[in-house]
């Protein structure tokens, strides 16, 4: 006996017909489901000041990391001149004066108990969103070294078009402590913006030594339903050999939760896409930026245009017998049976459409024609139907599938049964 299986995806998209053009072009005018994703990041840049704004090489690459990004959140400024960030900023402006984006920026007051005091800055394309407010936390039980600093952003044609952003840098001896405690910034922020929409992000000092195991049993932000943590604890978001998940984002919100554009929430690795030592990428940062993608506004124009599906078979050969196929009958289903030209019984075929629970009428198929599929076939259909729980994801289309059709085909000479199952998907 032997099964085979096989599985097909499709999304058909009759405004495809009318494309045309070069190879070199044709990726730019293939139309958009979704209007771009924001992108977002958080990057604690190792005691970012004038000393590092006096090495080119960490500059140039400091600019192309920022340049990637709609909103980034900057960490560990130390500067008492506070001039660093500033001409970082312009830098990126000169940069990009050619390329139709604007930035602009903010930053926090200077910040932390001792002597060494950090800054937080942002820094935005102000050709996409737009500042609304900002606010620096007041921390009336002095649980933080740094007081998160956070701003509400205007992003128009995004899926969420007003969302807060809070930034952290936690002390590490108090990591487990600080971590906890942004449960209260946020209802601070909740409250005074009138919004669960929330992202919260920084170096969380989350992991390895400072925070790990049933340390964050205790914390809230870890503990409370309404956060959801994007970062997992596999990714290591250091760039020296230690390998520790430190940087973290947590969203809040039920329309920000299910905005964040589907595996999008990584570290990005500057030292393989600029093709630098090790060396050179430490002089820019202990850590690697944290990123995540906000989705844009779905095209329902083109949306109601596509037709998505998805098909699955299983083949099985030499479990049932010519005479179990031939006696194929059903109440259930419509069959039919398909002869040869000198009238021997070649195929007979079962059909159902609009089903909706698979396993239960392949159920009732099996106890009105015992011998005919095996448990081993009906093993692999629903290996393959308990995927569509997760359909393959295609960004600015969210899919769910529905009602489809059944067809069994048995060939009598081979004893072969091929079960082949189709699902339409609707747009939600």
């Amino acid at each position: 006996m032997q099964i085979a299986t096989a599985c097909s995806l499709l999304f058909l998209l009759s405004l495809c017909r009318g494309i045309s053009g070069t190879t070199r072009s044709r990726r730019q005018e293939l139309p958009q489901f979704a209007a771009p994703p924001l992108k977002i990041a958080a990057f604690n840049v190792q005691v970012f000041g004038t000393r590092k704004m006096q090495d080119p090489a960490v500059v140039t690459t400091l600019v192309k990391i920022i340049s990637r990004y709609d909103i980034i959140a900057i960490q560990e400024i130390r500067d008492s001149s506070e001039t660093a960030f500033p001409f970082l900023v312009r830098l990126v402006q000169q940069a990009n004066q050619n390329t139709g984006k604007t930035f602009d920026s903010v930053i926090s007051s200077r910040l932390g108990r001792t002597f060494s005091k950090e800054q937080y800055g942002f820094i935005y394309r102000s050709d996409v969103v737009s500042v609304e407010d900002t606010y620096q936390y007041v921390d009336p039980k002095d649980v933080f070294q740094r007081e998160p600093y956070a701003v509400k952003f205007k992003a128009p044609g995004k899926a969420v078009e007003t969302f807060g952003f809070i930034v952290i840098h936690t002390e590490p001896d108090q990591a487990v402590k600080e971590i906890d405690a942004l449960v209260d910034v946020y209802d601070v922020l909740a409250a005074r913006w009138g919004t669960q929409e929330i992202l919260i992000g920084g170096d969380f000092n989350g992991d390895c030594d400072y925070a790990s195991g049933n340390d964050w049993l205790s914390v809230r932000l870890f503990t409370d339903k309404r956060f959801a943590w994007l970062i997992n604890d596999c990714v290591d978001t250091t760039t020296k050999q230690t390998d520790c998940t430190y940087d973290r984002f947590v969203t809040a919100g039920p329309k920000l939760k299910s905005a964040i554009v589907h595996n999008s929430a990584t570290v990005f690795r500057f030292d393989q896409e600029y093709h630098l030592t090790e060396r050179q990428t430490i002089k820019v940062s202990d850590h690697y930026p944290i990123q995540l993608g906000l989705e844009g506004l779905p095209n329902r124009a083109l949306q109601r245009k596509i037709q998505p599906s998805v098909s699955y078979r299983v083949s099985e050969e030499g479990f049932a017998t010519a005479t179990d196929i031939r006696q194929i009958e059903s109440t259930s289903f419509t069959v039919e049976k398909l002869y040869t030209k000198t009238g021997g019984l070649n195929h007979v075929v079962a059909t159902k459409a609009l089903v909706r629970n698979l396993q239960t009428n392949i159920d009732r198929f099996r106890q009105e024609n015992e011998g005919v599929l095996s448990d081993n076939l009906v093993s692999g259909l629903m290996a393959y139907e308990d995927t569509l729980v997760h359909p393959v994801y295609v960004y600015g289309i969210e899919t769910y599938y529905s009602t489809g059709n059944i067809d069994i085909v048995c060939e009598v000479a081979e004893r072969k049964c091929t079960v082949t199952v189709y699902r339409r998907a609707r747009v939600k």
